[in-house]
């Protein structure tokens, strides 16, 4: 039951990163990154990383959501200081 809940949460969070409108919303931020700024931006990119990469989440779709993940991050990177 332990490992339920975290593939739920993985296959939730994929879906959320594939169906996502924008760059901010691929990293679940406000439009403009909020007050986090660079760190912020890090830190969530991060965070998503470990959770959407195939070698951590078994999702058929976790490829595609860690390869979007990662090009928001190398656009929003440009944009947020």
């Amino acid at each position: 039951a332990g490992a339920a809940a975290p593939a739920a949460a993985s296959a939730a969070e994929v879906a959320r990163v594939l169906a996502a409108s924008d760059d901010y919303a691929v990293l679940g931020l406000p439009p403009g990154g909020g007050a986090g700024g660079a760190g912020g931006l890090r830190a969530r990119y991060r965070a998503l990383a470990i959770s959407l990469h195939p070698d951590k989440c078994a999702h058929p779709d976790a490829s595609s959501a860690f390869q979007r993940l990662v090009a928001a991050y190398g656009v929003l990177q440009k944009h947020v200081r």
